[in-house]
C-alpha cells in the first residue's frame, strides 16, 4: 500500500509556525502545514494536527503585522477576527476618504474665493477706466459739436467739456471721481 503524501513543514518559517502551535500547551502534534495565505492584511497558516486525544484537528495561525502570531483552534475564531479587522479598515478608509473630500472642498472654496476676489479687483480697475473713457469720448464729441456749430451757447458747452475732462482725469488718476472744490460749488455736490 502506497504511503499518502502529506505536506510536512520544510522551510524555516514553517518550522517556526509548527513550534508555535506545538508549544502553546495543548499538546498538539503538527503533521501537515499549508500556507501562507494573505487575508485582510494578515498572513494565515493552516495546520493539521493530532490533538491530545489523537484526533485529527485543524489549527490556524494568524500573523498580524507588528503583533505576535495568534493560534486559533477553529476557523470561525479566525473569521471573526478578520471580519472585525476588515470592518475597522473599512471605517478608517471611509473616514480617510471623507477627510480627503472635505479638504478638497475647502481647497476649491478657497480657490473660488481667490478667483472671485481677482474678478472683483479687475472689475474695480476696469470700471473707472471705462467711465473715464466714456467721459473723454463725450468731451471730444462736445468739442466736435462746438467746433462745427459754434454760437452763443458755446461757452456753456465749453464749461461742460472742461468739467468732463477734469472728471475723467480725476477718475483715471485717483481711481474714483473727485471733483475740485471750485466745481463742487457749481455742481452742488
Amino acid at each position: 500500500m502506497a504511503e499518502k503524501q502529506v505536506k510536512r513543514p520544510t522551510t524555516s518559517k514553517e518550522l517556526l509556525i509548527k513550534q508555535l502551535v506545538e508549544g502553546n500547551g495543548i499538546k498538539d502534534r503538527v503533521f501537515e502545514i499549508y500556507g501562507p495565505l494573505r487575508m485582510a492584511g494578515s498572513i494565515v497558516w493552516e495546520l493539521w494536527v493530532y490533538d491530545k486525544d489523537d484526533e485529527i484537528a485543524t489549527r490556524f495561525v494568524e500573523e498580524i503585522m507588528g503583533s505576535t502570531p495568534k493560534v486559533h483552534d477553529k476557523f470561525q475564531q479566525l473569521a471573526v477576527e478578520i471580519d472585525i479587522r476588515h470592518e475597522q479598515v473599512l471605517k478608517q478608509a471611509f473616514k480617510d476618504e471623507w477627510d480627503q473630500k472635505k479638504e478638497l472642498i475647502e481647497l476649491q472654496t478657497r480657490r473660488g474665493v481667490v478667483v472671485s476676489q481677482a474678478s472683483n479687483e479687475r472689475y474695480a480697475a476696469v470700471t473707472p477706466l471705462a467711465l473715464a473713457s466714456v467721459g473723454f469720448v463725450s468731451a471730444i464729441a462736445v468739442f466736435a459739436v462746438l467746433a462745427l456749430r459754434g454760437g452763443d451757447d458755446g461757452k456753456y458747452a465749453a464749461i461742460l467739456m472742461f468739467g468732463t475732462i477734469v472728471a475723467s482725469a480725476c477718475t483715471f488718476i485717483f481711481g474714483k471721481t473727485i471733483f475740485p472744490k471750485a466745481l463742487k460749488g457749481l455742481l452742488g455736490a
